[in-house]
C-alpha cells in the first residue's frame, strides 16, 4: 500500500510531498480487510521513503507497537532504495537481485551504471537501509549472461 501511495502528497505539494502523503493516507478509510493500524503502518512507510530517518520519539512512530516500528522502518529503508532507482522515471532499471554476501547486502541491478543521475540517488538512498540492518550495502551493474563458445564446425 505505502508504495502505490508514497507519492499521492505530490499533489499538494512537491516540497514535503513525503509528509503529505502520510497525512493523506492515514485520513483514508481502511480497505477491506485492513485495520486502520496497518493504513496507518502504511502511511509512515510512505512518509519516510524520503526525508529524514525515522527515529524513536517521533509523533508517527509513537503511535506503532515497537515491534512493528523495526518493521515500519526496513519497508521505509527498502521504499526509498526503490524510489531511487527510479529516480529518472524512465524505467531504465529493470531488474534486481539481492544477495547476502558475507555480512554486506548486494544488490545486482539490470540498467544501473554508477556514472549516472541514479547512482546518486541510490548512494543517499541506501543509508536507512544500512542502519536498520547494521549492515553495508552495495550496488553494482548486474552482468549480463555468459555468452556460450561457437561451436567450429570442420568442412
Amino acid at each position: 500500500m505505502a508504495a502505490l501511495l508514497h507519492d499521492v502528497g505530490r499533489a499538494k505539494n512537491e516540497q514535503g510531498h513525503h509528509k503529505a502523503s502520510y497525512n493523506m493516507i492515514r485520513r483514508l478509510p481502511p480497505p477491506l480487510g485492513w485495520s486502520g493500524q496497518d493504513l496507518l503502518a502504511a502511511g509512515i512507510v510512505a512518509r519516510y521513503h524520503r526525508g529524514a530517518l525515522p527515529r524513536a520519539g517521533q509523533k508517527a512512530l509513537r503511535a506503532l507497537p515497537p515491534g512493528q516500528r523495526k518493521d515500519v522502518s526496513r519497508l521505509g529503508g527498502i521504499l526509498r532504495l526503490a524510489n531511487a532507482f527510479d529516480a529518472s522515471r524512465d524505467g531504465h532499471i529493470r531488474r534486481l537481485e539481492v544477495h547476502n554476501r558475507n555480512g554486506f547486502l548486494e544488490i545486482a541491478a539490470e540498467g544501473y551504471s554508477s556514472r549516472d543521475r541514479t547512482a546518486e540517488a541510490v548512494a543517499a538512498a541506501r543509508h536507512m537501509l544500512e542502519t536498520v540492518y547494521r549492515r553495508p550495502l552495495m550496488v553494482k551493474p548486474m552482468k549480463g549472461p555468459k555468452a556460450t563458445p561457437a561451436v567450429q564446425r570442420s568442412a
